[in-house]
């Protein structure tokens, strides 16, 4: 029997595997509290030997995918196009795998919860390694170590991290946390350390939040640490201390948010962790009286895990307006390294990114770089399209691509830059109202697109 004649179109297979999933796993998985550790099943009955209908050639494809194949295959460091299908829906993430695998992931919601279906697919080949239901997620799958880390709510007693095996998806263990059947199971944030030996998670708990260390290895729970009454907003491991920012990105009035949070907890914007220890290694600001300088920050996100300063956005409070920094702290001390504040003509720091070396930000339609060890500005740019192919950057994105950075367009495009030198190697430009997303493994190039066909994925290799 030739490959069409046993492959089933992957639009079929998502919807029997979305079929099979609240039963299956409910059947599959077993909850039985012990320690720290908790016994879980170690098969499921979600195998596929099927593979996914690879539309190879460009005339089999949808006209809006086939359209930008020719640009993709242009693009420094791109090797050629795989294959493109069909989607029930929109991926939520796309991770790596065992070896050259990539693994798919997408959500489906019951009641509070939802219910993650994860397919580990060769790219090469379409054939589909193993596939199953994870119930309650509210973190995307990431490869750590040896383990496929997921983590989510279990019924309204725990949440849960699974460490699958990337190989067959059978899952290798997994760490319970109490968690208040009340809680938003929503809001949840996992961050690694920098060696992949552990992971540490905020979670709900009550009106406060929890912080919590998790071996990987061991699957133990060294310690949690209480963070008052702090929501989260974003985690990141800093070498011997985990960086929480508990405040989201605003445009409110400082003054107005201090003095509306009369509490130095509430006016504390990240505290800083001891990893080892669990205790406060130190908090920003350090001055939180009702006298002192209204002040509040927020996190930056980091794409690479070496990162070398806790990277915020501050706000302060000013007569006229408020003034907006970029600012780098120690994170042994919290003591501030350098700051970046816009030249007068331009537009206040909007998004950033840190990326490795670099620090992207956006100030109104200019992009820029810094120099991470610094904050030297090493180039800044006006997005305007009649200069720069594919027009104005997207600073909340960039990803590491060989040397380079793979960096979305607020056009719906992708550029490939030189991110010391601002300098664009190649660029995919879209019609107006077209949008992609864009997943990034040592293997592959994945693009999600909408077509009047609905959701569609394309896969390119990597040089």
């Amino acid at each position: 029997m030739n490959d069409d004649a046993r492959s089933k179109p992957f639009r079929r297979i998502l919807v029997s595997l979305v079929a099979m999933v609240v039963i299956v796993t409910a059947a599959a998985v077993v909850f039985v509290p012990q320690t720290s550790w908790w016994g879980c099943s170690h098969d499921t009955d979600l195998r596929s030997d099927s593979r996914i209908d690879y539309r190879r050639e460009p005339t089999d494809l949808p006209s809006t995918a086939s359209d930008i194949i020719d640009q993709v295959e242009s693009l420094p460091g791109v090797d050629e196009f795989v294959g493109g299908a069909g989607l029930v829906q929109d991926v939520d993430s796309i991770t790596s795998g065992l070896g050259d695998d990539i693994v798919l992931s997408d959500q489906q919601y019951n009641a509070d919860r939802s219910n993650f279906r994860h397919i580990s697919v060769s790219p090469d080949t379409a054939t589909i390694s193993w596939d199953r239901g994870q119930p309650g997620e509210m973190v995307a799958p990431r490869l750590i170590g040896d383990d496929l880390v997921t983590f989510g709510a279990v019924g309204g007693d725990d949440y849960r991290l699974t460490a699958l095996d990337p190989a067959d998806g059978d899952v290798r263990g997994c760490v319970h946390i109490p968690r208040d059947s009340s809680d938003d199971v929503g809001d949840a944030t996992l961050t690694q350390s920098p060696d992949d030996s552990a992971v540490a998670v905020a979670t709900p708990d009550g009106d406060s939040t929890a912080l919590t260390r998790i071996d990987l290895e061991s699957r133990g729970r060294p310690w949690t640490s209480d963070l008052a009454n702090r929501s989260v907003t974003r985690a990141d491991w800093y070498g011997d201390v985990i960086a929480v920012g508990h405040l989201p990105r605003s445009t409110d009035d400082v003054a107005t948010l201090w003095n509306a949070a009369d509490t130095s907890d509430g006016r504390t914007s990240i505290t800083a962790v001891d990893a080892a220890t669990g205790t406060t290694a130190w908090t920003w600001p350090t001055r939180t009286g009702d006298d002192d300088t209204a002040r509040l920050a927020t996190l930056v996100p980091t794409v690479e895990p070496t990162r070398a300063f806790v990277l915020a956005v501050e706000r302060v409070a000013s007569a006229d307006s408020d003034e907006v920094r970029l600012i780098a702290l120690d994170p042994d001390s919290g003591t501030e390294v350098w700051s970046y504040v816009s030249p007068a003509d331009d537009a206040p720091v909007g998004d950033v990114t840190a990326v490795g070396d670099v620090v992207l930000f956006d100030s109104g339609d200019r992009t820029g770089a810094l120099d991470a060890a610094t904050g030297t500005l090493l180039w800044s740019e006006s997005g305007d399209p009649s200069r720069n192919t594919a027009g104005e950057l997207d600073a909340t994105g960039p990803q590491v691509w060989g040397d380079q950075l793979l960096v979305e367009a607020e056009s719906g495009g992708v550029v490939v830059l030189d991110a010391a030198t601002g300098e664009r190697s190649g660029a995919v430009e879209f019609e107006p109202g077209q949008s992609a997303r864009y997943w990034v493994t040592e293997a592959t190039l994945t693009i999600t697109i909408d077509t009047p066909e609905g959701p569609y994925m394309l896969v390119f290799g990597r040089e």
